[in-house]
């Protein structure tokens, strides 16, 4: 990768003062892209009539699923859907229309992911598509898979697979034996191998609380915590950084401060006595520096656990005000081995051929 000029295409999405984050990329023109600098007044109309448009679309034929008949909720969600940033990409490698480039993506099975890869395919000539798979593989969240070996072979989907752990490439190559997959740094857990672990001696009634994307699931947490036996603690609130909950609407008590910190090392969040969120990747890697780990969860939703297939065994799933008190009492301590993530900065040669 020396030897190759590298640009990047940040995803601006709930970001603060956006109009000078833009400004500084644009600075920068060297390295970073604007996709909203490629387009002109055609492409928005073509984005707005392809949302009306799909507005007017509906199937009269079946659609079964389990003995089911499920069209109408198809159609439901058909007419709810808003114009999606998924056409803005699709439209810009339209645009762009280069050869000889590379892309390296994240890799989460999306629908925006899909439409780069499908705007790359058609306008992008002698190419090769990398998807990095960069967090956690709950068996319940079937998005981040496909669904048969067949619906593998046809999804728009990248060229080469990268996994930040060797459990999930072996996941994938068993269920998909023609992907071609390869170990790579994890780049997103890499901070671990340096930060500092937890201290049980340290008695802190500070607790971390992530919030995730999941409106319902922040909903439900902030609930718990709203309960009278939870007055005497402090809490550290730390926001999704494609999505910032409004916690005073939500959060009766005043005992809690505000965090966007992104280093996930820094002292503020080693002094504190425990984490708790829903269904973050962040659990696993506080998990894996002997942090004392709440998963909080909805009995009446899909159970997404972040650490199915990981092994690790130090972390407590809590769906009830009692079993919340009882790990703020006595949170659960055990040391993990470090080493579920690829956290060597290695790069096979193989991977770039």
């Amino acid at each position: 990768m020396e030897n190759r000029k590298v640009k990047i295409m940040p995803y601006l999405h709930e970001i603060e003062n956006l109009k000078y984050i833009i400004k500084k990329i644009r600075s920068k023109k060297d390295r970073f892209i604007v996709i909203h600098d490629y387009l002109n007044i055609t492409d928005y109309f073509f984005i707005f009539k392809n949302f009306f448009y799909k507005r007017k679309i509906k199937f009269n034929s079946k659609l079964i699923f389990f003995n089911i008949n499920v069209m109408n909720v198809f159609n439901h969600y058909l007419k709810k859907e808003s114009s999606g940033i998924d056409i803005f990409y699709y439209k810009f490698f339209e645009k762009i229309r280069s050869n000889n480039v590379n892309f390296f993506l994240h890799h989460e099975n999306n629908i925006i992911e899909k439409a780069i890869i499908l705007g790359i395919r058609k306008f992008i000539k002698k190419t090769k598509i990398y998807g990095f798979f960069h967090m956690t593989n709950p068996k319940n969240l079937l998005n981040h898979e496909y669904t048969s070996s067949n619906a593998f072979e046809a999804s728009p989907k990248p060229d080469v697979f990268l996994f930040n752990s060797n459990k999930y490439k072996s996941i994938f190559e068993e269920k998909y034996p023609r992907i071609k997959g390869f170990n790579f740094p994890a780049l997103k857990q890499m901070y671990i191998k340096n930060a500092k672990n937890y201290s049980e001696q340290k008695k802190n009634k500070v607790i971390l609380v992530i919030l995730t994307g999941d409106i319902n699931e922040n909903k439900f947490l902030l609930n718990l915590l709203n309960e009278p036996e939870f007055k005497n603690y402090q809490f550290l609130f730390r926001q999704h950084p494609f999505f910032l909950f409004d916690v005073k609407k939500h959060y009766k008590g005043s005992n809690y401060i505000m965090t966007n910190d992104d280093s996930l090392s820094s002292k503020r969040f080693l002094n504190v006595g425990a984490v708790i969120s829903g269904y973050s990747g962040l659990l696993v890697e506080f998990s894996l520096r002997g942090f004392p780990v709440g998963l909080i969860y909805q009995k009446d939703s899909i159970f997404k656990n972040p650490f199915d297939h990981t092994e690790i065994k130090n972390y407590v799933a809590i769906n009830s005000k009692e079993k919340l008190i009882k790990f703020f009492k006595k949170p659960l301590f055990k040391k993990s081995k470090n080493n579920f993530f690829n956290l060597k900065k290695e790069i096979s040669a193989k991977i770039f051929k």
